[in-house]
């Protein structure tokens, strides 16, 4: 489960920048090449759930979707934890209704970068904690008859977790 928090901003038109958050749930998969102690690995994912917000006027809702990130990873091993650096890219679909003005899917691509630990809770199972940074390009949403909204979206990800490691 991840709790993040974005901050979104209309720059064509808005008031602002303006908060969507919530928590996220995530499946991922990778694999990781030990080289002595040190780890290097990659890493898929797709975070689905509740991130949503509006700007107070207009932009209601404003939500994620979904989300798919692929992600290299580099750690150093010390017995049974992991701390890690990360940088990945991410792909995000956004929705938003435009206060009865039109409605709007639109999909923001960017790049992560964290920190975060894995502990091995046994052989198998790993527990994970990790805090990303995330920065999407600037895009548009496109509301139809020429009613384009440029948008900056950025913001802070923080996730616990459980993997099986095979």
């Amino acid at each position: 489960m991840s709790l993040n928090s974005f901050d979104a901003n209309d720059i064509t038109f808005g008031p602002g920048p303006f908060d969507v958050d919530g928590e996220t749930f995530s499946v991922f998969a990778g694999y990781n090449f030990a080289v002595s102690q040190f780890i290097l690995g990659v890493e898929l994912s797709y975070n689905f759930g509740g991130m949503a917000g509006d700007d107070g006027s207009f932009m209601n809702p404003f939500e994620v979707d979904s989300t798919f990130q692929a992600e290299v990873r580099a750690g150093y091993a010390l017995d049974n934890v992991l701390p890690y650096l990360t940088v990945g890219v991410v792909s995000s679909d956004f929705f938003s209704n435009h206060g009865g003005f039109g409605a709007a899917n639109q999909n923001f691509t960017g790049y992560s970068v964290g920190v975060g630990v894995d502990y091995g809770a046994t052989d198998q199972i790993v527990i994970r904690a990790e805090i990303e940074q995330v920065m999407y390009d600037t895009d548009n949403f496109d509301f139809g008859g020429g009613d384009l909204h440029e948008f900056e979206i950025d913001g802070t990800r923080f996730t616990l977790g459980a993997a099986f490691r095979f």
